[in-house]
């Protein structure tokens, strides 16, 4: 009696010490009330699809109230039955790992409650030893007495370590189930609760056969202990194991952007917290308009690519391979896809069809199918020129493809699927709100697993005749109306110091005589933009650009600029058309709309300038500042109220300038060298009034283009080689390369765009004229036409009807000039 006394005073004293040295060194647990966990930054569309994640480990916090009860259960059966029970230590495991220690001379795991192992995982580590076992318990106690039993089953599941990055139980149902955690069947919830045994080795992926054996053990304590019943029990353990490594769940693809920003995070906070901190970032991005943005990009290119033929199969396997229907969907499943274009093996070879076992899907959802390619999706496939030469369409199927070849598969928006390859001439896509700057969808290339590198904002290439409406609109500004006559006509340029000689072309190799402004815009005459730009005087010309956003260093001054032999990217071309859709203002793209913290406090947000045309109105009208004019009533009619003064964005040029500029845009639509490819394909734009743009291609087509707008909603499509000394071949104008990919993504979102156009300013009137010298039209004249003008150039004198203009005068033909390296022919189709 007496010893044993002894022993437990022996033993309290013990405590005693070990409190009185482990308590001052333990960390103050009340900071896990408001804890912080390392959270990857994660990327929205302004709609909140998630485009993307960023971090050292992926965290996808969720709350006690969404974890499956089956989850609490599986945990508490196999790690800490007596949970609700015990103060934080369980004595009896204690014990019980006590007697190992005894019997194996070494310290063992064992005998940690749950509340123990979220000590660890908080403050602790992992050395086995005594000491830290003691903090450890005297940790728990504290952690019991600060916090609920369901405050530390949240803290839990949120913190613990699943394996390939995945922290807390979120990030788990997602990597390797691609779900939510409330969404988990529950052989699901007893594999993730299996896991924190061993992250790196109980895992279903690194080791499936462990985790299988390691799950039917958390399933047989469930039922051990009273959670699940002997049929349900049965069930589950018969279950496959289904997990597959999965990335972040993205719901709309747009990598290009998302490394914009996340270059931009780090640039504000550094990797560390941009990485870390659990901050989100909500683009300006729509979801819709990004998918149809990346849809018509991808068949944009796939249709020129075909058009210039099929260069033949990726690979060849054996015969002999063909007839194991397992290695060769083990060789599919290891080829990428890229573009929609799908891998697939060409098993028979018919008259004019072809069979293909074809991969699709995604991974851990792939599935392996035999599809009929018809003659209509092979015919397109002839033998492919490297000088761009003709080459005689196939006959038959066997001319193309042979059993065996690898291929690509490419399904297209209507379903279809056709013969395809991984286009070699690559794009870009932008599309932004007119109105702000706020980018709506960017695509920087065919596919970001092929090429990081983002054309719309890094590739500096020639607009082409995509620069002409800013000359044109210089020349308005200089007095020129849309009536006005500008001689067709061969001109010589002859650069004295070096004695070289510049004849600028049209693309036609025609000339159409004296030929009015509008006229010419619409048929994208190059003659009548070099006589212009001559006329108003290079300088001028490069000062006016720029009020556009359109770079002065890129702007080079010589006379081929009114050829778009400048140097600009799709982004500033872009941001330059909106002033033509938005009435005049010049706005500044942005793609972030807000930052937000962990707790979704606002740490950042956009304040684009804005184009206002009722605060513009209010100003000249009430002749006040900016401050005095915001609270006049009437600002409160405008559709972008309350917009402070300080983001009404500048005007770059007059308005009735503008006005009559964008009804020239759109009579490229209705009559010019857009026309064609949307009538054809009898595109539902005609059908609006709203609708505006320009083709452009550069000098032997090494650079197509179509920017222009749909109401307040401006893009810009841009095709060529990286290489740009590589053409894209014959016949391959903006209108029929370009063009496709920009009607592609606004048929898609025009029927939810209402019809908008600039509003009509003062100063503007419409008044008949003669077609063939622009100037007043008799009353009596037969083929007379409306045209509008600013008031003060409206013409004064009537037309005579015997009057003949002399296309040859040689005041139109000046001799001298500066000397063009690299003039761009027009598009005339």
């Amino acid at each position: 009696m007496y010893i044993t006394s002894l022993g437990v005073i022996g033993l309290l004293m013990g405590l005693l010490a070990a409190y009185l040295y482990v308590w001052p060194q333990l960390p103050d647990v009340e900071s896990l009330k408001e804890v912080h966990l390392q959270t990857p930054m994660r990327i929205f569309t302004r709609d909140g699809a998630l485009i993307a994640e960023f971090g050292e480990k992926r965290r996808i916090p969720v709350s006690i109230e969404e974890i499956p009860e089956p989850l609490n259960q599986a945990l508490i059966a196999t790690e800490d039955q007596r949970f609700y029970e015990h103060g934080g230590v369980d004595f009896l495991g204690l014990a019980r790992a006590g007697i190992g220690l005894v019997t194996s001379g070494r310290i063992q795991g064992g005998g940690s409650t749950i509340t123990m192992q979220l000590a660890r995982n908080f403050f602790l580590s992992f050395d086995q030893t005594f000491t830290r076992k003691i903090k450890e318990i005297f940790l728990s106690w504290k952690i019991e007495h600060a916090l609920d039993k369901r405050h530390i089953l949240e803290l839990y599941w949120n913190k613990i370590n699943f394996g390939h990055r995945a922290y807390g139980v979120g990030a788990a149902a997602e990597v390797y189930y691609g779900k939510k955690v409330q969404d988990l069947s529950l052989p699901e919830l007893a594999t993730i609760a299996g896991i924190p045994k061993g992250p790196s080795t109980h895992n279903p992926i690194s080791n499936p056969d462990k985790a299988l054996n390691r799950r039917n053990h958390v399933l047989r304590r469930m039922l051990e202990e009273g959670f699940i019943d002997e049929q349900t029990y049965r069930k589950a353990i018969q279950a496959p194991q289904t997990a597959v490594l999965r990335g972040a769940r993205v719901e709309v693809y747009a990598p290009y952007l998302a490394e914009m920003v996340r270059r931009d995070m780090i640039d504000r906070f550094g990797l560390e917290r941009a990485y870390n901190d659990g901050m989100t970032v909500v683009t300006t991005l729509l979801a819709r308009d990004q998918r149809a943005a990346r849809r018509a990009l991808r068949e944009g290119l796939v249709a020129y690519d075909q058009r210039h033929g099929y260069r033949g199969p990726e690979a060849h396997l054996p015969e002999e391979q063909l007839a194991d229907r397992t290695a060769l969907e083990q060789y599919l499943s290891d080829i990428p896809e890229f573009g929609f274009l799908w891998p697939a093996v060409v098993t028979r070879v018919e008259d004019k069809q072809a069979v293909v076992l074809l991969r699709r899907g995604r991974p851990g959802h792939f599935e392996y199918v035999e599809q009929l390619l018809p003659w209509d999706a092979l015919s397109w496939a002839r033998p492919y020129d490297p000088d761009g030469g003709w080459t005689a369409p196939p006959k038959s199927a066997s001319e193309i493809l042979r059993p065996g070849d690898l291929v690509r598969v490419f399904a297209w928006k209507d379903g279809h699927l056709t013969l395809a390859q991984i286009p070699q001439a690559n794009g870009a896509f932008v599309a932004l709100d007119a109105q702000d700057g706020a980018i709506r969808a960017l695509e920087g290339g065919f596919d970001f697993d092929l090429s990081k590198f983002n054309r719309v904002t890094q590739a500096r290439r020639q607009p082409g005749s995509n620069i002409k409406p800013f000359i044109y609109s210089a020349a308005l500004e200089k007095g020129f109306t849309a009536a006005s006559i500008i001689n067709d006509a061969p001109i010589t340029f002859v650069d004295r110091s070096d004695e070289t000689i510049w004849r600028p072309k049209n693309d036609s190799g025609k000339f159409k005589g004296p030929t009015r402004l509008r006229q010419a815009l619409r048929l994208s005459t190059n003659l009548v933009s070099v006589r212009l730009l001559e006329a108003i005087g290079i300088p001028y010309a490069i000062d006016y650009l720029t009020r556009f956003g359109l770079p002065r260093e890129q702007l080079p001054r010589v006379r081929s600029l009114a050829l778009g032999t400048a140097s600009i990217t799709p982004l500033e071309l872009v941001a330059g058309y909106a002033a033509f859709a938005n009435g005049g203002f010049r706005i500044q793209p942005y793609y972030i709309d807000h930052i937000e913290d962990r707790d979704g406090n606002y740490l950042w947000e956009a304040s684009p300038k804005v184009a206002c045309h009722a605060c513009e109105r209010i100003l000249e009208a009430k002749g006040r500042d900016q401050e005095e004019a915001a609270a006049v009533p009437a600002l409160q009619a405008c559709p972008l109220y309350p917009v402070p003064p300080e983001q009404w964005a500048e005007r770059v040029t007059d308005a009735r300038n503008i006005y009559i500029m964008e009804s020239m845009l759109r009579d490229v639509i209705r009559r010019g060298t857009a026309w064609r490819q949307l009538n054809r394909t009898r595109s539902p734009l005609l059908q609006r009034s709203d609708v505006g743009g320009k083709t452009g291609t550069t000098n032997d087509a090494r650079d197509a283009w179509f920017s222009g707008y749909t109401g307040s909603v401006v893009a810009t499509a841009w095709v060529g080689f990286d290489d740009s000394n590589i053409s894209l071949g014959r016949n391959e104008y903006g209108g029929k390369a370009a063009l496709p990919i920009w009607q592609n993504y606004m048929e898609t979102i025009a029927s939810e765009l209402p019809e908008s156009r600039v509003p009509l300013p003062e100063g503007i009137v419409s008044v008949r004229i003669d077609p063939k010298t622009g100037k007043l039209a008799r009353s009596n004249q037969a083929n007379a036409m409306f045209e509008i003008f600013r008031q003060e150039y409206v013409p004064k004198d009537y037309a005579d009807q015997n009057e003949v203009i002399d296309p040859f005068d040689s005041e139109d033909n000046p001799s001298a000039g500066e000397k063009d390296t690299t003039p761009a022919d027009d598009d005339i189709f």
